[in-house]
């Protein structure tokens, strides 16, 4: 009221919106939270009580408030022990604003496992870095929800692709990362190889991730939608951006020469002609690791596609039966 904010110093009178929502979120602690709550565990549960308070879709000044108030009563039934750390990771628990519920507790799931992996010897750059890491991944899985339920923009979908490359290395791997983007529990080497190729990157050697293209809105949604795509078609879209974007280009275009007769002399070219391939082979041939061969006898080229964690290729072989022969003879899938 001294600063003039007269209409938000209402709320908090008494019966007002904000103290109504804080006395609510201090039930929940009440009534459930501290009766889980030990020495060793209140850091641990500051997270978990933070997602409880953002299911009561509280206005934001009501939920920090009322995380610091749950905070301070963890940290008070924890001793003094857990006092210490519950208010030391209060103060810095990242809280999420996406307007999905799903999100929200993946990433305070996802904030409660980095605090505690920090422990108590947490310093003020540590928490930086996880606030930093959280707010791409609310951003991330934000998107990924959208894409869910709907068609992601094309700024929406390189977006997207921005942040994967960005939080990749936090995760690992591919599958890692899409688990908790979309609170998926488990998650195929072909899915995140799809993934991978419709955000328009193709993972190289030491775990590098290069950006090879724009990402591809439709191929997007196949994948948050758990389909394989409209058509085949655009399966074969998504392999030619991976051959083309990978080291193939570099070694049969323009090291070795071998597209040259047939005018390819650009990743976009030979992304073109790996699509025309995979859209219309002469013939299909299948490894028993997963590994789906198209052979072109027109073109004389072979695109051979690892779903897995290998790199996909594309090449003209000098001896064309003798490749040809050499290959698995299975026609159909295992």
């Amino acid at each position: 009221r001294q600063e003039g904010r007269e209409e938000e110093a209402r709320k908090w009178d008494e019966g007002g919106e904000y103290r109504v929502g804080l006395h609510a979120a201090i039930g929940l602690f009440t009534g459930g939270v501290q009766g889980a709550v030990g020495a060793g565990a209140g850091a641990a549960l500051v997270p978990v009580a933070g997602e409880a308070i953002a299911d009561l879709n509280l206005p934001e000044p009501v939920r920090q408030a009322a995380t610091q108030v749950v905070g301070m009563g963890i940290g008070a039934v924890g001793g003094t022990a857990g006092a210490s750390a519950s208010l030391n990771q209060t103060a810095h628990n990242y809280v999420s604003r996406s307007p999905y519920r799903e999100v929200n507790r993946r990433v305070s799931r996802e904030n409660a496992r980095l605090n505690n992996e920090c422990g108590a010897n947490c310093t003020a750059e540590d928490f930086r870095r996880i606030d930093q890491q959280m707010a791409k991944l609310e951003s991330a899985g934000t998107l990924a929800e959208i894409g869910k339920r709907s068609t992601l923009t094309p700024e929406q979908a390189n977006n997207l692709a921005q942040l994967a490359i960005e939080l990749a290395p936090g995760y690992g791997s591919g599958e890692s990362l899409m688990q908790v983007m979309t609170g998926r529990s488990s998650v195929s080497d072909e899915e995140v190889s799809r993934f991978w190729a419709a955000v328009g990157v193709v993972p190289v050697a030491g775990g590098v991730l290069r950006r090879v293209g724009e990402p591809a809105v439709d191929a997007l949604a196949a994948v948050f939608k758990g389909g394989r795509g409209p058509a085949s078609a655009l399966d074969a879209q998504l392999v030619g951006r991976e051959v083309a974007g990978g080291q193939a280009f570099e070694k049969h275009v323009l090291e070795q020469g071998e597209f040259k007769g047939l005018g390819i002399r650009t990743r976009e070219q030979f992304a073109g002609h790996v699509e025309n391939v995979v859209n219309s082979p002469s013939g299909v041939r299948y490894y028993k690791d997963g590994r789906v061969i198209y052979l072109q006898e027109s073109t004389g080229t072979v695109v051979i596609r690892n779903p897995s964690s290998g790199e996909s290729t594309a090449f003209q072989p000098k001896d064309w039966a003798g490749c040809v022969s050499a290959l698995p003879q299975r026609s159909t899938p295992y």
